[in-house]
């Protein structure tokens, strides 16, 4: 395991998608810390912003109040994310495999466009979860989400496979113009729930 705890706040948005336990596998905490990101415009290092600790190689653990750190898990396909704190935008969003978790809120866009792998908040979640970005066709496309938590809006928006449990309250338009999978909804939920959707179950 790697422990990248967190040593300041960014100023805006870090970019954050290299973390991903197929970036770290086989490097010294050296070169973790040497790894290159964005920081707005600016590129910086990984070490700048996170101290690094290797355990082993198997998974991440990540701490701290990471609401500004986007894009952790961005198209992983094996291996474990473990985070303690809020985490920030796009969490696991293309997600192929592995399992990530998260003991705190997660913001927008989580799972999104993903096709595999497991995806655990014991929090709440905010908009898209599960989601298709801007002009493509389909979202989520298989794998599983559980939010022990509320979520916002557009939940499972045009997702085509997987499934999504929902323990709280959705917000407006979930599972809207859904292609196939599950969206399982225990708590209320907003209006147009299924609104154009043409398979899958609610």
């Amino acid at each position: 395991m790697f422990a990248l705890q967190l040593k300041r706040t960014p100023r805006v948005s870090l970019e954050a998608d290299i973390i991903k336990p197929e970036m770290l596998w086989g490097k010294t905490e050296k070169e973790v810390a040497g790894l290159e990101l964005w920081h707005g415009q600016d590129r910086v290092f990984l070490g700048d912003f996170f101290s690094v600790q290797k355990r082993d190689e198997q998974s991440i653990l990540l701490e701290g109040e990471l609401q500004k750190i986007r894009g952790i898990g961005w198209g992983m396909g094996k291996g474990k994310i473990l985070i303690q704190g809020p985490a920030g935008r796009h969490l696991g969003s293309y997600m192929r495999g592995g399992e990530i978790r998260v003991w705190g809120d997660a913001d927008d866009w989580l799972g999104a466009g993903m096709t595999g792998g497991r995806i655990f908040v014991r929090g709440n979640c905010g908009d898209f979860l599960g989601a298709a970005y801007g002009t493509e066709e389909t979202g989520m496309n298989g794998g599983f989400i559980h939010v022990s938590g509320n979520v916002g809006n557009r939940a499972g928006e045009k997702m085509r496979r997987g499934i999504v449990f929902i323990g709280g309250r959705a917000g407006n338009y979930a599972g809207s113009m859904m292609l196939g999978g599950t969206l399982i909804l225990m708590g209320g939920v907003g209006r147009g729930v299924g609104i154009e959707m043409k398979r899958g179950s609610i």
